[in-house]
């Protein structure tokens, strides 16, 4: 299968249209082993249960298949392993828009948010073009998403420490200033660095002030 009738049953994939992808396989696909795969592609995906069906229900498809489905259950045990509280949910038949994925790709969801707060995938050698093919993952997140999905308490926390902008101080001043900084935040507290010419936000209660050459907490 090429060409438009290929892209036909990707879309349908795409969008989990069973009429149309039973359409698509009929009008093109001749060979009813290969027919009978692509049904059971469209239905697996569940737990890693699914891919000791698949492993089943795909048997005798061409050796990048199995090796694609080993690669799953190996991802699927380390993840368990690592964090056995996160849910794990295997969909077969997920393809993205993006052709320079070369493995497994992934989103991760959040109780309660209605869509994917990251993206991301395998994509070995894609630096080739800038001279050095190596392997290759990543995945892009919506920060703005992050946000709103975190605790209402964590957002809106109104004890800060605003330190000022250290654009008008000696490289002496600017480096204790730093330090200060560095410090507070290892001991656990949210520091908000000031840029020129703003005052304390409005999530701060506190600020940095220099005095006699120290940088001091002071309530605002």
């Amino acid at each position: 299968m090429e060409g438009e009738a290929a892209q036909d049953l990707f879309d349908a994939l795409q969008r989990k249209a069973s009429a149309e992808i039973e359409t698509a396989i009929n009008n093109s696909v001749s060979d009813s082993t290969v027919a009978n795969r692509l049904r059971a592609l469209s239905q697996l995906n569940g737990g890693a249960e699914v891919l000791a069906v698949a492993s089943q229900q795909l048997a005798g498809a061409p050796a990048a298949v199995a090796q694609a489905i080993a690669a799953l259950q190996q991802a699927a045990e380390q993840i368990s392993a690592r964090m056995p509280e996160v849910n794990l949910y295997f969909d077969l038949s997920e393809l993205r828009g993006y052709h320079y994925h070369t493995g497994l790709v992934f989103a991760a969801l959040a109780p309660g948010h209605g869509q994917a707060v990251a993206n991301g995938g395998r994509y070995d050698d894609i630096g080739e073009v800038f001279g050095r093919a190596r392997p290759a993952t990543g995945f892009n997140t919506d920060l703005k998403a992050l946000l709103n999905y975190m605790p209402a308490a964590a957002s809106q926390e109104e004890d800060g420490i605003f330190a000022p902008d250290a654009g008008d101080l000696s490289a002496q001043e600017s480096l204790s200033l730093w330090k200060a900084v560095q410090a507070l935040r290892a001991d656990g507290e949210r520091v908000v660095a000031g840029l020129s010419g703003q005052v304390a936000t409005a999530d701060c209660r506190r600020q940095l002030i220099l005095q006699q050459g120290q940088w001091t907490v002071e309530s605002i």
